[in-house]
């Protein structure tokens, strides 16, 4: 049999659900690696509501996982800037937000599929497993009348890469473009003072 290691997204349209979900989804998944129930507020971030993970010692973190940064990047400060964060007045969103429309981001459209599985005040199950039966997953979703999506690991861990790197690129200009503005309008200030010029 084929194993393969993804990143699974279980939405259902309840709470309970999600709930009843993760509690069945460790005796069901042999490969499973972590686990997180999360939860989208009214700014539509993400929060962490239970976690899970198969290392001892770890059960309460995904810190420095693959699973934790795909929240992160999903539904954290980078998927502000990312523009995958709904919920959010038009005014919060900063200036450095980054553009993926293209294709020189390097980003693909895993995450911000993702993402967009999850509405505000929605609740999911993310999880990070090696699969050796497809339909495992499958029939956990169906039973609990939820969807599944699918992203491989090497992709989700792809564009986890790319995010990071955009933001800082984004950053980058943001901070070349403030220092620009900041140049133009001293010497408008300077031009428009008489005594900036020394005696005549």
């Amino acid at each position: 049999m084929s194993q393969e290691r993804n990143i699974l997204l279980f939405a259902f349209p309840e709470r309970d659900q999600t709930v009843e979900a993760f509690a069945e989804i460790t005796d069901l998944l042999p490969g499973l690696l972590q686990a997180a129930v999360v939860e989208r507020d009214g700014d539509g971030v993400l929060r962490t509501a239970d976690t899970f993970s198969s290392t001892p010692g770890d059960a309460d973190s995904l810190s420095g996982g693959l699973l934790g940064n795909v929240i992160a990047v999903v539904g954290g400060p980078l998927g502000v800037l990312l523009g995958w964060t709904p919920g959010l007045a038009a005014g919060d969103v900063v200036d450095t937000k980054v553009d993926t429309t293209h294709a020189e981001s390097g980003i693909e459209d895993h995450l911000r599929m993702l993402s967009e599985r999850i509405p505000v005040g929605g609740t999911a199950l993310f999880v990070d497993a090696v699969e050796v039966r497809a339909a495992v997953a499958d029939e956990l979703a169906a039973r609990h009348h939820g969807t599944l999506t699918r992203v491989p690991a090497d992709a989700a861990g792809a564009d986890v890469r790319a995010a990071h790197h955009a933001t800082r690129a984004a950053a980058r200009t943001a901070r070349e473009e403030h220092l620009k503005a900041r140049r133009a309008a001293l010497r408008t200030s300077s031009l428009g003072n008489p005594f900036s010029h020394g005696p005549g």
